[in-house]
C-alpha cells in the first residue's frame, strides 16, 4: 500500500473539529504532522496569515501527555520537512522543546543545519542553527542532570575553552 495522501483542504479543517486536549487529538495530531512534513508552505503567502502557522498553534496547544504519546510519529514528518524547509522545520523543533524533547529538538535543528549547504549565502542561517543545536544540547545535558556536560557547551557558546 503507498503512502496516505493527505487532502489539505480537511487537515486544514480539522482544527476547527478536533481539539488538542480531546482524545481524538493523538489521530489529528499525526494527520497534521503528516500534512506539514510532506507538503511545502506557500511561497508567495505572508506565513503569518498561513493555515500552516494555524496547524502548528494547534499542535503547540496539546497537552504534554498527549503530545508526549504521538512525539515519535511527528519526527520523521519533522526531519523531512527540515531537509526542504530548514526555517519552518523550527516549529517543530520549537514543539519538541516547549514538550521538553530535547533530543528530538536537537535532531530536526541538525536535520535542517545539514540541509544547508557550506556556502557564503548559507553561512548566517547555519551560525543560528549552530547556537540553537548547542542550546538544545545544553538543555538535553541539564535534562539528565549532566551539569559538567552542559556547562562545557555553555562555555563553547560564548567562544570560551
Amino acid at each position: 500500500m503507498g503512502k496516505g495522501i493527505i487532502d489539505s483542504k480537511i487537515v486544514k479543517q480539522i482544527k476547527y473539529f478536533a481539539s488538542p486536549d480531546e482524545d481524538i487529538a493523538k489521530l489529528t495530531a499525526i494527520e497534521i504532522g503528516k500534512f506539514l512534513g510532506r507538503y511545502d508552505k506557500d511561497k508567495y503567502n505572508n506565513y503569518e496569515f498561513s493555515e500552516r502557522r494555524d496547524l502548528f498553534y494547534w499542535l503547540h496547544g496539546m497537552p504534554n501527555g498527549i503530545f508526549l504519546e504521538v512525539a515519535k510519529y511527528l519526527l520523521p514528518f519533522a526531519n523531512s520537512l527540515a531537509k526542504r524547509d530548514p526555517w519552518e522545520s523550527l516549529h517543530f523543533a520549537s514543539l519538541f522543546a516547549h514538550n521538553r524533547l530535547f533530543k528530538y529538538e536537537y535532531e530536526v535543528l541538525n536535520t535542517a543545519f545539514e540541509g544547508l549547504s557550506d556556502e557564503p549565502r548559507n553561512e548566517s542561517k547555519r551560525a543560528i542553527l549552530k547556537i540553537f543545536m548547542i542550546n538544545s544540547e545544553e538543555n538535553l545535558k541539564l535534562q539528565e542532570n549532566n551539569l559538567e556536560g552542559a556547562d562545557q557547551l555553555f562555555n563553547e557558546l560564548q567562544g570560551e575553552e
